[in-house]
């Protein structure tokens, strides 16, 4: 019968220890899981960024594209917190010209850039 009684000890002592060492590797398992998640959100905010820029970039290039002549070579302006500038570079002898869209913007004081380059018909 003692030796009955000294198993049972032995086995709730092991019991306890499995139970801590199970959680603590939950434990590790969930920081390693909400790091990953966070990771997941800059991400998606950084490509929700390029979208708006994208957006806006093709805005303005459509903008141009429908004016039958573009009187203004360099221009800049603001569209929500983006700045915007543009220049555009005729070329000589054709009636094309050489966009260059700039779009930037702060976040988290950090500057953030996208620079554009594409080709417009100029009429004469």
């Amino acid at each position: 019968m003692l030796k009955f009684q000294k198993s049972t000890k032995s086995t709730k002592a092991f019991l306890l220890i499995e139970v801590i060492i199970t959680l603590v590797i939950i434990s590790v398992s969930f920081i390693f899981l909400m790091q990953g998640f966070m990771n997941i959100l800059k991400i998606s905010k950084i490509n929700q960024d390029i979208i708006k820029v994208l957006i806006i970039a093709e805005n303005k290039i459509s903008e141009l594209e429908s004016k039958t002549q573009v009187e203004i070579l360099k221009s800049q302006t603001k569209e929500e917190i983006f700045n915007i500038s543009y220049t555009i570079e005729p070329f000589k002898n054709l009636n094309l010209g050489e966009l260059t869209l700039d779009i930037n913007w702060i976040e988290k004081n950090k500057i953030n850039q996208i620079n554009l380059k594409t080709y417009l018909i100029l009429e004469k």
